[in-house]
């Protein structure tokens, strides 16, 4: 075979998961490797391609009409099979109605993490409206076992492995994990 007759592959077009470098592939890659086979979400700027991503990659992605519902199904997953039900919602209001559940299955001992796409940091310390701008990671702090905010790239894995590990430890819980969009 001459290389003439090989496909060309096009950015992202790869098998091989070490070489995609954007968040959203590192994220879900970050998940599977932690077990993760179901997410439970409302999809919305940041995070719809996230998703999609997800089931591309074998993932079973479950709609919600609503972020609350979507986090008491993930609540509930986690009761029942003593893992992380994971929750996705998008920034802001999302994050808010998703915050009911998280702290729920804070109270109940129930592991849960729910991840939001968020604005930067650095736009939501200059207050000066960014979209959906709210500073998610403080306004979760006293309702859920730990909260994370994940400031690069590179440290995607440690912190979605962290999150899950948090959640399952000790005393089960909610764990926030904050991803800004950019």
């Amino acid at each position: 075979m001459t290389n003439a007759s090989l496909p060309e592959k096009g950015l992202g077009d790869t098998d091989d998961p070490a070489a995609l470098t954007d968040g959203i592939h590192l994220v879900v890659e970050a998940l599977k490797r932690n077990g993760v086979t179901n997410i439970y979400g409302v999809v919305g700027i940041p995070i719809t391609d996230l998703a999609r991503v997800a089931q591309a990659s074998g993932m079973r992605y479950i709609g919600f009409r609503h972020e609350s519902d979507a986090g008491h199904a993930a609540a509930a997953a986690g009761f029942l099979t003593k893992r992380p039900g994971i929750c996705l919602t998008v920034s802001a209001p999302g994050f808010l109605n998703g915050l009911v559940a998280l702290a729920n299955a804070t109270t109940n001992c129930f592991p849960m993490v729910q991840i939001s796409g968020s604005s930067e940091r650095h736009l939501v310390d200059l207050q000066r409206g960014d979209y959906e701008e709210m500073d998610q990671l403080a306004a979760a702090k006293p309702f859920v076992k730990a909260a994370y905010r994940v400031h690069r790239a590179e440290d995607i894995g440690r912190g979605v492995a962290r999150a899950i590990r948090t959640a399952i430890s000790g005393r089960p819980g909610g764990v926030y994990l904050d991803i800004p969009a950019a």
